[in-house]
């Protein structure tokens, strides 16, 4: 009787045990799963701060938006599952002072509705549909930007774009979402200007100087922000192989600069854009990555890092 009360007793701590080994071993795995994520952002963060010539990142135009609504969840989800270094997106603020997702002022081509997006509650627009690509309308809705640093936290770098008005507005929110690291704003206005706009945020963000063909006086206006501040990257827009943008870019390059072309039309690089790399991907991504520029806006991201990936420029 005591040996079979014995066996039972045994055989009841080897149960336990076992149901104890397979619930840390769970555990375990969930620690290893967040930690490769953390780990993820974390290299995207360190890559940003020091470029470097044997990688290209990527940044997607308003999320993956051929497949999805621009500005949308499902668009900034896809850009993360398919390994998107980095996904732009545009603000704007409603009547009730809410920050939502949105490119043009007004509401008419990316949703069900109409009028400028001043005009309404966030409660308003979120009773509106967004339209993909096409104009036809979907099950998706305007997304706030508080929603997307929710989903893009410890995921993917974001370009807070058209922000640059809005950064004292938005800082607060920037840095309590964790997200502030992940984050970069640029603009086309010069430093002294900048600073007048935003005062002491701009020195706790990731600013990114944009400069083109228009600007009075490259040289000053990149050398405003050089000396004052510590801009990883510099966006440049240029129209022809032969622009005056280009001399600037071996210098960029030479002081470990992630130097930044929009890949999503033909004035902005100089016809090296994405519908040239659906036939040409070396007159279009290859020409601009052999000419220096190490950081792509595109609006076609996976056409872009199968590209890169074939060249062993991206993992």
């Amino acid at each position: 009787m005591y040996l079979n009360k014995l066996k039972y007793s045994i055989s009841a701590i080897l149960f336990v045990a076992v149901i104890l080994s397979i619930f840390s071993c769970d555990r375990d795995e969930k620690q290893n799963n967040l930690s490769t994520e953390i780990s993820h952002i974390d290299r995207l963060i360190q890559r940003l701060n020091h470029a470097n010539d044997s990688t290209v990142m990527v940044v997607a135009h308003r999320g993956d938006w051929r497949n999805f609504p621009e500005n949308s969840i499902p668009a900034i989800q896809s850009c993360i599952n398919m390994g998107v270094d980095m996904v732009e997106i545009d603000l704007e603020m409603t009547k009730d002072s809410i920050f939502v997702l949105m490119h043009d002022h007004t509401l008419d081509r990316t949703t069900t509705g109409e009028g400028f997006v001043a005009d309404f509650t966030y409660d308003q627009i979120h009773s509106l549909q967004l339209r993909d690509g096409a104009g036809q309308s979907t099950e998706w809705k305007v997304p706030t930007l508080e929603d997307v640093l929710t989903l893009c936290r410890g995921r993917i770098l974001i370009d807070l774009d058209k922000s640059d008005k809005f950064i004292d507005q938005i800082y607060p929110m920037l840095k309590e979402s964790g997200c502030i690291d992940q984050i970069i704003i640029g603009s086309y206005r010069p430093y002294e200007e900048m600073k007048q706009v935003v005062g002491i945020y701009l020195d706790s963000i990731y600013f990114m100087p944009k400069i083109d063909e228009e600007s009075v006086d490259i040289s000053e206006f990149l050398d405003g922000y050089f000396r004052r501040l510590n801009a990883p990257v510099v966006s440049m827009n240029f129209s022809s192989d032969s622009s005056i943008v280009m001399k600037y870019v071996p210098k960029l390059y030479q002081t470990n600069k992630w130097i930044w072309t929009n890949a999503i039309t033909d004035n902005k690089c100089a016809y090296h854009h994405d519908n040239r790399a659906t036939y040409d991907t070396h007159g279009s991504y290859g020409w601009l990555v052999d000419n220096g520029f190490n950081m792509i806006q595109t609006d076609r991201p996976a056409l872009l890092l199968k590209y890169l990936r074939e060249k062993g420029l991206h993992d």
